[in-house]
């Protein structure tokens, strides 16, 4: 979970920081959700997990992708895709750091 950590450090949190609070119903909702993802995980076959890995990292980089375009609507794809390379080299070096 070291990764995750740091994932929801710089992109989690500052979003839920401009979100109004959740309800207790939607907060346990979406820790029943987590806790479902994780035993789907856990349940995959070795061949399965190797291959899960680079799946989930072109899902977080759509979603941040959006995320930034969302934030920056004036901006190009390239200055969009410059701002995510920024952004992972930044996961990359506080992970290193650990």
């Amino acid at each position: 979970f070291r990764s995750w950590d740091i994932v929801r450090k710089i992109f989690v949190v500052p979003l839920a920081r401009r979100m109004p609070p959740m309800t207790l119903e939607v907060a346990h909702t979406a820790e029943e959700i987590f806790r479902r993802r994780v035993a789907a995980a856990r349940s995959l076959k070795p061949g399965e997990k190797f291959l899960a890995g680079p799946r989930l990292f072109e899902r977080a980089c759509g979603l941040a992708l959006a995320g930034l375009r969302h934030r920056h609507p004036e901006a190009d794809e390239a200055t969009i895709r410059g701002l995510l390379h920024r952004q992972v080299a930044a996961l990359r070096r506080l992970d290193a750091g650990r």
